[in-house]
C-alpha cells in the first residue's frame, strides 16, 4: 500500500511483511480486533509443530502402520513414508535397535524429522496344551529425538489374547498407549547430562591422556547387569555402551548412555556403573579425574546352558 495515498491527518505505521496500516488516531476496539485476529492464527504459523517419522518396526509391522495413523491424526506432522523409506535407503539402515548417538543424529537428519520411533512387535501364537492355543501380543518402541541422538523413552507393553483377532486388536490398543507415552516424554523437558566437576578431566582414550601416560583405574568390585525379564521375553540381543566420569575421591560421577538398547537394559548398566569400586586414575600418583567408556553385552541364554 503507498503511503501517498493515506489521508493527510493520518498518523500512520508499515509493519515489516505484514502489509497492514491502519491510523493511530483510530479507536482501541480496532488494534484489539488486529490483536485478537493474530491470536487466532494457527499455533504453528510461529512454532511449526516437530515432524515425525515412524520406521517399519521389526516383525509385526502393523504395528508401525498403526502409529502413522494415530500421529496423522494428532497435532504433529507425519513425515511421508516414501519420502522416508528413500532416505533410510540411501542411510544404509539396517534396522538395528541398538544404536549410537552419532549414529541415531544421523539417521535423523537423513530422514529430515525431529523424532522418530522405530521399534519391535510381534503376535506370538503359544500352546497351552496338546489342544488349547493362545496369543503373545507384546510392543516395544524407541522414541529417539534427532538433536541429540537420544533414546527420550522406550515404551514396552504387552499382553495375551485367546484368538488372533483379539491379538490385533490388543495390538492396537498397545500402540496406542504407547503413543500417549511418547507424546508426555516430548512434553516433558530432556534430561541434560551435566559435569560438574570443577577440577581437570581427562578423556582416558584420549591423546592427551596417552601423553600424559595417566594410569587408569584400577577397579576391585566388578558387577554384572541384571539380563531382566523383559529382555527376556523379547529375546534381545544388544550391547549398551556409557561415558561415565571416574573421580579423583574414589567415586562414580556422571554418567551418559552412548549406546542405547531399550527394554530396561539401559537402566540396568547405568546402576551397575554407579556399584563399581575402584583405585582412582593417577597422573604422577596423583588421583586424577577420568571419563572413560563401559561396555556391557546382553544376549539371552539358550535353556540347558
Amino acid at each position: 500500500m503507498n503511503t501517498t495515498n493515506q489521508k493527510a491527518n493520518g498518523k500512520c505505521h508499515k509493519l515489516k511483511d505484514w502489509h497492514f496500516i491502519f491510523s493511530f488516531e483510530k479507536s482501541g476496539a480496532a488494534l484489539f480486533f488486529v490483536f485478537f485476529a493474530f491470536c487466532l492464527l494457527p499455533f504453528d504459523f510461529a512454532l511449526a509443530q516437530p515432524r515425525f517419522a515412524v520406521l517399519n518396526f521389526n516383525g509385526e509391522t502393523s504395528a508401525s502402520t498403526h502409529l502413522r495413523k494415530v500421529i496423522s491424526q494428532s497435532e504433529f506432522t507425519l513425515v511421508d513414508p516414501d519420502q522416508m523409506n528413500i532416505a533410510l535407503k540411501g542411510a544404509g539402515y539396517n534396522g538395528s535397535l541398538n544404536l549410537k548417538l552419532d549414529e541415531a543424529r544421523a539417521l535423523g537428519l537423513s530422514i529430515g524429522c525431529d523424532y522418530y520411533l522405530i521399534g519391535l512387535s510381534r503376535v506370538v501364537r503359544r500352546l497351552a496344551s496338546e489342544k488349547e492355543f493362545y496369543f503373545d501380543v507384546m510392543v516395544g518402541a524407541f522414541l529417539v529425538e534427532t538433536r541429540s541422538g537420544q533414546l527420550r523413552r522406550f515404551s514396552f507393553e504387552k499382553s495375551q489374547a485367546a484368538n488372533e483377532s483379539l491379538a490385533n486388536k490388543q495390538l492396537t490398543e498397545l500402540v496406542e498407549t504407547i503413543w500417549r507415552q511418547c507424546t508426555d516424554a516430548i512434553k516433558s523437558p530432556s534430561q541434560e547430562t551435566t559435569n560438574d566437576l570443577a577440577a581437570e578431566l581427562y578423556e582416558l582414550s584420549s591423546d592427551e591422556a596417552i601423553k600424559l601416560n595417566i594410569k587408569p583405574p584400577q577397579f576391585y568390585r566388578r558387577t554384572k547387569p541384571e539380563y531382566n525379564e523383559t529382555a527376556e521375553f523379547a529375546g534381545i540381543t544388544a550391547t549398551i555402551e556409557l561415558q561415565a566420569v571416574f573421580q579423583a575421591d574414589g567415586r562414580i560421577g556422571a554418567v551418559e548412555v552412548i549406546r542405547w538398547g531399550g527394554f530396561g537394559l539401559d537402566e540396568a548398566s547405568v546402576a551397575t556403573v554407579k556399584q563399581l569400586r575402584f583405585e582412582p586414575a593417577k597422573l604422577n600418583g596423583r588421583p586424577v579425574n577420568v571419563s572413560a567408556v563401559v561396555q556391557y553385552n546382553f544376549r539371552k541364554e539358550e535353556k540347558g546352558k
